[in-house]
């Protein structure tokens, strides 16, 4: 009786994969009209329509539109965050930390890199003294004159619609300038 229930339930799975695998199948029809026209149907409605069978495969798992958004979109969505799609590192080439310069102009040339191109609505910030110091320009280069002799700090911002993206590391100058004052004896 148990081999009667174990054949039956074998023949049982034997025509469920059968069935399953015969509908996995599916036969359509194509043929070419007078006018050069090919159609498709399930039905051969055609004297010359000729069968294809067709797999019913599974489809491939693709990303949705969500998924597929999320991949271009970079970490960074937001302008107010540090970065926007690539980082800005920005260093100060001269002067050096702690360069003492001679000038009786008060003259500071300040010369910077850059590691990649400003975007068009980016500028870059002078700031001297943790105040900004003239208006945001494109050029990575400035003239400061008649800058009092001492010790001054020196950064540079990119900013973007008004908000600091980047920021260099502050470096301290210091100006000597020859005194106007005469010292009597």
């Amino acid at each position: 009786m148990k081999n009667v229930a174990k054949a039956i339930l074998i023949m049982s799975l034997l025509l469920i994969s059968f069935l399953s695998s015969a509908q996995s199948k599916q036969t359509i029809y194509t043929w070419v009209d007078s006018k050069g026209i090919r159609h498709f149907n399930d039905h051969p409605q055609h004297i010359d329509a000729q069968p294809i069978t067709l797999e019913n495969k599974p489809l491939p798992l693709t990303p949705t539109p969500d998924e597929e958004l999320q991949k271009k979109t970079p970490l960074h969505k937001n302008r107010d965050t540090a970065e926007a799609t690539e980082a800005t590192n920005i260093e100060i080439l001269s002067p050096r930390q702690n360069e003492t310069l001679r000038n009786n102009q008060g003259e500071i040339v300040i010369t910077t890199e850059l590691s990649r191109k400003l975007k068009p609505d980016e500028q870059l910030q002078l700031i001297l003294g943790g105040t900004s110091y003239g208006a945001p320009q494109t050029t990575q280069r400035w003239i400061l004159k008649n800058i009092d002799r001492g010790k001054h700090q020196i950064s540079i911002q990119v900013v973007s619609l008004g908000k600091v993206i980047a920021s260099s590391i502050t470096i301290t100058v210091h100006l000597k300038r020859a005194s106007a004052i005469k010292v009597s004896k």
